[in-house]
């Protein structure tokens, strides 16, 4: 069975992989960095739904679901609370420091503006649906989707830039156009 050893942070900075198998000691590891598969898998589904004439809600959710679950662990992975549980995704996200001591409310105005209605979407309306929401739920068109993604893009690369991570060793998960 293989060992499998959950390095969050360094597994994008020391392989620019969100896979790397390595050998040491007789023994084989993987690491895997969550975070990051489910912004490629979010990506993967994206380009998937583009190839189809009529676009419904049942193919957008599971978009904004792994969007929301990659930026939940990409934050609650680095957060420095001693709480057992991880925050909300708006609480993680809108408490992170960047190593200018910017939070992204004064990091970049529009983009705050954007996370909210990302976070909305996916905490309110994706994550915990019901019968009253149905109807702002079925309003979610492709163009919810398009800033989604680039939203999560811009926070990911803001993220990585404030654990100063050298572009060449992320560009290629985050140089999209949506």
């Amino acid at each position: 069975m293989q060992n499998f050893e959950f390095i969050p942070h360094y597994a994008i900075y020391q392989t620019g992989a969100h896979e790397l198998v390595y050998s040491e000691n007789d023994s084989i590891a993987e690491i895997i960095n969550l975070q990051l598969q489910y912004w490629c898998d979010a990506k993967i589904l994206y380009k998937n739904i583009q190839k189809k004439e009529k676009i419904s809600i049942q193919s957008l959710i599971p978009i904004f679901l792994l969007l929301g679950q990659s930026l939940v662990t990409l934050f609650g992975l680095n957060n420095k609370t001693n709480s057992k549980d991880t925050p909300p995704l708006f609480q993680l996200v809108t408490k992170f420091v960047d190593n200018k001591n910017k939070k992204l409310s004064s990091f970049d105005r529009r983009l705050y503006e954007n996370f909210k209605r990302l976070d909305h979407i996916y905490t309110n309306l994706i994550k915990h649906p019901s019968s009253n929401k149905m109807t702002e739920i079925l309003n979610l068109k492709i163009q919810d989707l398009k800033q989604a993604l680039e939203t999560t893009q811009e926070i990911w690369i803001w993220f990585l830039d404030s654990m100063e991570i050298e572009k060449e060793n992320y560009e290629k998960y985050f140089s999209e156009e949506f």
